[in-house]
């Protein structure tokens, strides 16, 4: 008796270990992969700003496009937010209806070529702007600023900081 006992055992013990067993595992096959619309992100090697949160904010390139889209729409206080003190004292406009009387004798302008670097809550833009109603065009610098406190969430909290004609 002690013999089967340690017979059954050994038995119980084999199969328990044996990868060998009458059910065969479950095969798992790879899904084919299905199509989406979302766009794939490329990494940058440009730097995340360590002291001014990015995530949920629009980068520079969105906020002048937006910039420039409000004065086509004649939103000229809505984009004067845009426009840090600094910016406005350095150009002289002390008051929105100085601001709105630039723009309107100057008209709008279609933005013909755009080129920024951001890194750690500041940019530079580069814009080539055409001005239909003077039939010109410029090349502009923009130091842009992301400042919180003074910002409009609208803009990513971009602020004009200074400018600076090229051509």
């Amino acid at each position: 008796m002690k013999k089967l006992l340690c017979l059954s055992a050994l038995i119980v013990y084999i199969f328990a270990c044996c990868p060998c067993s009458t059910t065969s595992p479950p095969t798992l096959t790879p899904r084919p992969e299905t199509p989406t619309n979302t766009p794939t992100i490329e990494p940058t090697n440009t730097p995340t700003p360590t002291t001014v949160p990015t995530e949920g904010f629009i980068p520079a390139e969105q906020a002048i496009r937006d910039y420039y889209l409000l004065i086509t729409q004649k939103q000229y206080a809505v984009a004067w937010e845009m426009l840090s003190d600094d910016f406005n004292a350095q150009k002289g406009i002390t008051t929105l209806d100085k601001y709105i009387s630039g723009w309107e004798e100057s008209g709008p302008a279609t933005l013909v070529e755009i080129g920024v670097v951001e890194s750690n809550g500041r940019a530079t833009v580069t814009l080539v702007l055409y001005y239909p109603q003077k039939d010109v065009h410029h090349k502009i610098r923009y130091e842009l600023v992301r400042d919180i406190e003074r910002g409009n969430r609208r803009f990513g909290y971009w602020l004009f900081e200074s400018s600076k004609l090229l051509w």
